[in-house]
């Protein structure tokens, strides 16, 4: 793991100020269809018929996730108040623990409603922890799931915390998960499961007040809705209204959803508005926002139908001009050829002016788009294909849409694209991108908003990098931020990993013993070695359950801060749970005894 230097560059072509401008012009009126490859909805097709209800990812859980689990079921669609009241009697059978009788009621429930047409979701009563570290320098799993093919990562200013949700297919099922972390992204820990019988083309998802408000299309992608978790513990919750589920926007006519992006302006001003943009099969862009609570929605047209993916969104509220919630994206200039454009709304009018880049000496065939607005300065990255290689790219405000800039963020590398960018704090620009040279690498720089060039660009993620999902960077603390991206190697296949700009090594940041979040289990002949690191000296408790739930030993001891271990055997091979008490946490490892 190379240390992150924040060296100024001085390759002059780089500086901001000196970039010739990108004369920005309105669209033809006639445009093609764009390539199937820039089309999210290509890659993530909905697998909505034929497939297994939900509920039976209930069935797959063990004794101690069971047991663990406290369950919302929450319909897709209008049901009848007999099978609404049903609904509440297997929630509240599972829920006090008669897991047979619910998971048979489920199997009944056909005579009633469409057993496919359910969410189901998952809070663990306590957080299921992640690995601290997987010894490959400084990366920190986030989760311990893999084929995850889509992220919204976002930080609460109220609390402090990093969130991240994902989606993931497991079998026939397509779950989300929400992963909280407390501490900077030090550790990790699955607060939430929630799974689908179909799968959900996109997600996206902001922070906002003590909330993060997660949005998807629906099972025929005829709306936007959103589901809503408490920041302070990553919980599912209901809405002001008591509902689970809310709808941001109905597509127009037969039109589908296949893209979302949301933002807010949670670090200026919390319990602000929350702000979402959509993509439609026809090339339609729909904008929505809504008060801090989450509900109603309020549609806003912006008159574009040409835009043809890789959303990004930004709000701009400490900006001087009348230009405040800005949209970038890809269009389509020629049948092979995509640019960027961008878009934003003007207070004074409510009208959205939207150009793109006429004269850019770009071609795009893929990637996505990042956006960052900061005061007047606005900057929306994205990939340029130069040649047989391709570059990151930007285009850059400093009047909030008067004139434009185009810049280049350079460096030696060749093959970088996907970016994503923050610009939050008055911290200045951080961006993050996958780079393919001679190794797949996540790569990130930073650079402030005025005339300054971009920092020599750092390696930030160990793993390498998938192709189907953007890295995504926020804000961490002043001058720090954090980066996820998706790993693809067959090992940890599309897992989630997050990294710091300021981690410049294992000892520094991730003690080689495990935090309470990374309480495990280290097997040894007989039994186990079960490691933690005791955040204060205090009164420990140690509990450990047979794959029944039975409890087949028990141990209470005063033990100092710091590294600590409990030894355990047991006289029986099989799989064990050990429950970890210490102060208000409470962690669980899963292990093997062989005899």
């Amino acid at each position: 793991m190379r240390v992150m230097v924040m060296m100024l560059c001085i390759v002059a072509a780089s500086a901001f100020a000196s970039l010739p401008p990108a004369v920005m012009e309105a669209p033809p009126t006639h445009v093609q269809h764009f390539a199937q490859h820039l089309d999210g909805s290509s890659t993530h097709q909905s697998r909505a018929s034929a497939l297994a209800p939900a509920w039976t990812g209930l069935e797959r859980l063990t004794i101690e996730e069971r047991l663990n689990s406290d369950v919302r079921i929450v319909p897709q669609q209008s049901i009848s108040a007999a099978a609404t009241v049903e609904v509440h009697v297997i929630e509240q059978l599972w829920n006090s623990g008669q897991f047979d009788a619910a998971l048979a009621r489920f199997r009944g429930i056909s005579r009633l409603a469409d057993p496919s047409g359910f969410f189901v979701g998952v809070n663990w009563r306590r957080p299921i922890p992640s690995q601290a570290a997987d010894g490959f320098g400084n990366d920190v799993q986030v989760g311990a799931r893999e084929s995850a093919y889509c992220t919204a990562f976002d930080r609460d200013a109220t609390t402090g915390n990093l969130m991240v949700a994902l989606l993931r297919h497991a079998g026939t099922l397509t779950y989300i998960d929400m992963n909280l972390s407390t501490d900077g992204g030090s550790t990790w820990a699955e607060t939430f499961d929630g799974s689908w019988s179909w799968s959900p083309v996109d997600l996206d998802g902001t922070c906002n007040g003590p909330y993060m408000y997660i949005g998807y299309p629906s099972v025929d992608q005829s709306q936007a809705v959103a589901i809503k978790f408490d920041a302070s513990s990553g919980a599912y919750i209901t809405f002001h209204s008591g509902d689970y589920l809310d709808t941001i926007f109905q597509m127009p006519g037969s039109a589908t959803l296949n893209e979302l992006a949301m933002c807010s302006a949670d670090d200026e001003a919390p319990n602000d508005r929350i702000y979402t943009f959509g993509r439609t099969s026809d090339d339609s862009l729909v904008s929505a926002w809504s008060d801090s609570f989450g509900e109603p929605w309020h549609p806003v047209p912006t008159g574009v139908n040409w835009c043809h993916g890789q959303l990004s969104c930004s709000y701009n509220i400490l900006r001087s001009t009348h230009n405040w919630l800005f949209a970038g994206w890809l269009y389509q200039r020629t049948a092979d050829t995509a640019q960027p454009a961008i878009g934003w709304f003007d207070d004074t009018s409510s009208a959205f002016h939207a150009l793109w880049a006429g004269n850019l000496p770009t071609t795009i065939s893929f990637g996505f788009t990042g956006l960052a607005a900061y005061k007047d300065t606005v900057l929306m990255a994205y990939t340029h294909e130069g040649g047989t290689n391709f570059y990151t790219q930007a285009l850059l405000t400093y009047d909030a849409g008067s004139g434009w800039n185009y810049v280049d963020v350079p460096d030696t590398l060749a093959n970088r694209e996907t970016p994503d960018v923050t610009g939050r704090h008055g911290d200045g620009f951080a961006l993050a991108h996958r780079e393919y040279g001679g190794d797949r690498e996540i790569m990130f720089t930073h650079a402030p908003y005025a005339s300054t060039p971009w920092s020599a660009q750092e390696s930030v993620g160990t793993h390498s990098p998938n192709y189907i999902e953007k890295p995504r960077v926020q804000w961490v603390a002043p001058g720090v931020y954090g980066v996820t991206y998706l790993s693809w190697v067959a090992s940890v296949y599309n897992t989630v990993w997050y990294n710091r700009s300021d981690w410049t090594g294992i000892a520094e940041q991730h003690p080689t013993q495990p935090t309470m979040f990374g309480f495990r289990a280290q097997p040894e002949p007989g039994g186990a070695r079960l490691v933690f690191s005791n955040p204060v000296a205090g009164n420990v408790q140690l509990r450990v359950f047979d794959a029944t739930g039975r409890m087949v030993h028990s141990r209470q001891a005063v033990l100092g801060a710091g590294a600590q271990s409990f030894e355990f055997s047991s006289p029986t091979s099989g799989i064990y749970f050990a429950e970890l008490e210490t102060g208000a946490r409470t962690s669980v490892a899963k292990f093997f005894v062989t005899r």
